[in-house]
């Protein structure tokens, strides 16, 4: 009798804990601001990532300062490559655009788990070619109207702020872009396992097709 009592303890133990972890969510912090990336990954309040790193007494007069323009550069060419994809993704989307929003009804169920919060954007585009700082300009608010109408498509958006400005006598661009999101555990969990119970019935009534087309 004793020992059912500590094995019922036990499970209501952890069914507890999975019921907590089931409604609590993670909260993820991105922000690229000033040319330089910090993020941050927090769970029930407490900081997960990034760790941090123990550094020695020493190692402060150690450091080498670093040229800001020239990381600041590296940075602007990788966001510029980076647009070329989504600028692609774009095109895609226009293009099977029903055949893309057919699936918004699968997407969904992962979209719910999470939500976007706190989303600025901070963007100046700079070119001494009025031409290719138009274009870029363009290609910019292409890809921003995209993912935003992407996002309240299949999930929550609060508070938002975009700004995006052309500047013809800046010779670079400056991007500053931070956005928070919380995924919620319970959600996800449910949206894996719809997932999952529907892939299996499309492999089984895809194999009872093969199997009857053979007979």
């Amino acid at each position: 009798m004793i020992f059912l009592k500590i094995l019922l303890l036990i499970v209501l133990i952890l069914l507890l804990i999975f019921i907590t972890i089931c409604l609590s969510s993670i909260v993820i912090k991105i922000s690229f601001w000033g040319g330089t990336l910090q993020y941050c990954v927090a769970y029930f309040g407490f900081q997960i990532l990034p760790f941090k790193k123990k550094t020695n007494f020493l190692d402060k007069f150690q450091k080498k300062k670093k040229k800001p323009k020239s990381k600041e550069k590296k940075q602007n060419f990788l966001i510029d490559k980076i647009l070329i994809q989504l600028q692609k993704f774009v095109t895609m989307t226009d293009i099977l655009s029903s055949d893309f929003y057919a699936l918004s009804g699968t997407l969904k169920k992962f979209a719910k788990a999470i939500k976007w919060c706190n989303i600025k954007t901070d963007i100046t585009i700079g070119n001494e070619d009025a031409y290719e700082c138009a274009k870029q300009y363009g290609l910019i608010q292409a890809v921003l109207q995209n993912l935003l109408v992407l996002l309240d498509t299949l999930t929550q958006v609060k508070r938002k702020q975009i700004a995006v400005a052309c500047d013809f006598t800046r010779d670079d661009s400056r991007y500053d872009i931070s956005f928070t999101c919380k995924m919620h555990i319970g959600k996800f969990l449910i949206a894996v396992i719809c997932f999952l119970w529907e892939y299996l019935k499309d492999s089984r009534k895809a194999e009872d097709e093969i199997l009857n087309e053979k007979l």
